[in-house]
């Protein structure tokens, strides 16, 4: 069994919105064990769709389409289907009293359009829609599912967990599993060839770079009929894996940095200061994500100039106009300073940027992490695009800081 998604508006062709619902989809599809071999999207055209559902119905065996349910002029989807299944459209007087109580709720006149909404295809089986006003459907024909649900990504994900994956549920024939290695501070080339023959790992398995901002996860896939034999290739894989590039690899799966770290600060009962330049505040932002966080980050700081720098941190302003506001020198100044000033157990600093003008493409951030055995400093190159530029350097302030804590 395979699927394809059909995403349907012209706001995801011209790029106006971003296809998450097809991710989500996809993710929860994988996971019961129907793999996704196609994604669709297409524009608010009837012709268009009617010829992308005649592609899909003669390659996958689950069709899932989102969008075009509402109560406009250009929402064509059930009109669509309507015609392709040669049905006709029945009033549901559940759908719209559900319709009437939202507005109700809303202290809003509902207008006639919404009325349309509750017009159901006569052969298909309805999929309640517990947040808005369009419910979905589905249709079967030759064994094959079609489900059709709105586009609203709320209303979209409480479907697809409440009804359809339930539905879909043990009808695929084989499992899907997939086990996460995340990597940071190392490129997906040189990872490559730290994980060896890659031919001999993929008898099993199914092997994939994906390098992101912060890092390349691996994501590791296996299928087979049954469970027992996913789980047993994704163990086998995971120790030659884990062997080859072990000191590359903060997490696994869910895992996020922030809270890896936050454990091995909980579990050694370290505090915390930061002092952030480029980072503008983002490593504050990813470590109180956590609740527990609270106990171990004592401050924050985000200065970006040298008088500032002298101001709070007492930095020495000859230290400054000899090495620079971006030199590792200043960059353990300042770790070490507002380990001092927050009575803290460890410091961190990232150094401001300096980009001008005049300035070259890139240019480079210190990252330090201050504590009583000693100080780590790396450097991390960074272009024009701003929330790159944070995200690189918060990224590796933290790992030095996991490391830091393992060692």
């Amino acid at each position: 069994m395979q699927a394809e998604l059909i995403s349907i508006g012209d706001e995801l062709l011209i790029g106006q919105t971003i296809n998450s619902n097809a991710a989500f989809i996809g993710q929860c599809l994988t996971e019961i064990g129907i793999p996704v071999h196609w994604t669709t999207v297409v524009g608010d055209n009837r012709d268009a769709i009617r010829d992308v559902l005649d592609i899909a119905v003669s390659r996958a065996d689950v069709l899932i389409v989102t969008g075009g349910l509402g109560p406009t002029h250009d929402d064509v989807t059930r009109s669509v289907f309507v015609d392709y299944f040669n049905t006709s459209l029945v009033l549901d007087e559940a759908v719209l009293r559900n319709i009437e109580l939202l507005f109700e709720k809303r202290n809003r006149k509902m207008p006639p359009s919404n009325r349309d909404q509750a017009m159901i295809p006569k052969s298909a089986v309805k999929i309640d829609n517990e947040f808005g006003t369009a419910p979905g459907f589905r249709f079967e024909r030759d064994n094959k599912h079609f489900i059709v649900l709105p586009g609203v990504p709320l209303e979209m994900r409480t479907m697809m967990e409440k009804t359809v994956v339930p539905f879909l549920k043990g009808k695929a024939n084989h499992f899907i599993k997939y086990k996460m290695f995340k990597t940071t501070g190392i490129s997906e080339s040189a990872l490559f060839e730290l994980m060896g023959d890659i031919d001999e790992l993929e008898r099993d398995v199914k092997i994939a770079f994906l390098p992101k901002p912060t890092g390349v996860e691996i994501r590791v896939t296996a299928e087979d009929e049954t469970e027992k034999e996913c789980l047993k290739r994704l163990k086998k894989a995971e120790k030659i894996i884990v062997s080859r590039i072990q000191e590359h690899i903060w997490g696994f799966d869910d895992d996020k940095l922030e809270e890896v770290v936050t454990r091995l600060l909980a579990q050694q009962q370290k505090t915390v200061g930061l002092v952030e330049g480029s980072t503008g505040g983002l490593i504050s932002h990813r470590l109180t994500n956590s609740p527990q966080m609270t106990q171990f980050l004592k401050a924050t700081l985000v200065l970006n100039h040298a008088d500032a720098m002298i101001d709070h941190l007492h930095l020495n302003a000859e230290l400054i106009a000899e090495h620079g506001l971006q030199s590792s020198e200043v960059a353990i100044a300042m770790a070490e300073s507002v380990r001092n000033i927050t009575n803290t157990d460890i410091g961190i600093a990232t150094t401001p940027f300096k980009f001008s003008h005049a300035s070259s493409t890139e240019e480079q951030v210190v990252v330090a992490v201050a504590a009583s055995k000693g100080v780590m400093h790396e450097t991390v190159f960074v272009n024009r695009d701003m929330h790159f530029n944070k995200e690189r350097p918060a990224q590796l302030a933290l790992d030095i800081l996991r490391r830091l804590l393992m060692h």
